[in-house]
């Protein structure tokens, strides 16, 4: 009797956990970009939709802060039941700068400041905080299984006569 209640209490502090929506999250991979700080964030996951589906890239976020000089960054994520919140910071020598991207996984649409696209109708967008702090963002096409200099590179065909884009690179690439 003992074994079957801490089966039970196991059972529902799984299923507490679980995710919903559309697709799930199982993870990010990052990378640093140069000469602005920034990064570019690939979210893995997979569609909850389809039965045997395997994980795969589901979002592209390249985050630039030009004009800022970054001392530190790091990065936070909660895989919620139906959102996906991604924080990420960079530490100033006036205080700490934060861009939260919100992916809401059972609408499917990505939210950055006041702005909200649909994924499925791009699922690579350009993160830039302005020089006044505001976020901007853009969604630009769609890519699958693609790695950061894929994804530069990317952004290049797609925006090329952007100067901002054209002067990024990866620091592990150097």
């Amino acid at each position: 009797m003992r074994k079957c209640a801490q089966m039970a209490l196991l059972v529902v502090m799984v299923g507490c956990g679980a995710q919903h929506g559309l697709f799930s999250t199982s993870g990010e991979s990052a990378q640093a970009l140069l000469p602005h700080p920034g990064c570019i964030d690939i979210v893995s996951g997979r569609a909850l939709t389809e039965a045997g589906t395997s994980d795969q890239d589901l979002l592209y976020l390249v985050i630039v802060l030009p004009g800022l000089k970054a001392r530190g960054s790091g990065s936070t994520s909660d895989y919620g039941r139906y959102v996906t919140t991604l924080t990420f910071r960079w530490e100033t020598d006036t205080g700490s700068v934060s861009v939260p991207v919100r992916w809401d996984r059972q609408r499917d649409t990505v939210s950055v400041s006041n702005q909200t696209f649909v994924r499925s109708k791009g699922n690579v967008l350009v993160v830039r905080r302005e020089s006044d702090g505001a976020l901007t963002a853009k969604q630009v096409g769609s890519l699958a299984h693609a790695n950061g200099a894929a994804v530069l590179d990317h952004l290049r065909q797609q925006l090329p006569s952007d100067e901002l884009i054209a002067s990024l690179q990866l620091q592990d690439a150097r």
